[in-house]
């Protein structure tokens, strides 16, 4: 497998889109919540900045088409509450599509990612706050679950090991 300078993983979200920032080398994190134009106005930096410094990127974009379902419904909901989760599950795959597209546009390299298996402590089995502490020892702030999903897609493609 290639090795990169900087790795940087992407929860889509038709909201705010999880980011986490790794340099390899050193293991510095930095995670953000950001809308699609900051998410562009931040690749398009980081590309002029990863030229300059002749650093090699990968971005990984966690993609749902590589699931075969994406089932979160609830003893009690409706069809009205099964058709408004399929409505957001499709707008955060097409916003993960633009984000390709918008990789392709910067020349950036990018790997789409299937989600990665949930084998956390956190409700449907999401990994929490306090594990991503304890996994990383280098993050501080609160953060939420786009951050967290995205933090362990850049994780591991780095290559760093995420069982604790």
């Amino acid at each position: 497998m290639k090795k990169y300078d900087v790795v940087i993983g992407i929860d889509p979200d038709s909201d705010k889109n999880g980011v986490a920032f790794i340099e390899v080398a050193t293991r510095k994190l930095e995670v953000s919540s950001l809308n699609f134009w900051q998410l562009y106005s931040y690749l398009y930096f980081l590309k002029e900045k990863s030229v300059k410094l002749n650093k090699t990127v990968l971005i990984v974009v966690e993609h749902s088409n590589f699931t075969a379902h994406n089932w979160h419904i609830k003893g009690g909901n409706n069809k009205a509450v099964a058709s408004r989760m399929g409505y957001d599950v499709g707008r955060c795959h097409r916003t993960g599509e633009l984000i390709e597209q918008m990789c392709e546009q910067l020349a950036l390299e990018y790997r789409p990612q299937a989600p990665l298996t949930k084998v956390w402590k956190g409700s449907d089995r999401k990994v929490t706050h306090e594990e991503i502490v304890s996994l990383t020892g280098l993050i501080s702030k609160r953060t939420n679950q786009e951050e967290r999903d995205a933090i362990l897609l850049a994780w591991v493609n780095a290559g760093f090991a995420i069982r604790l």
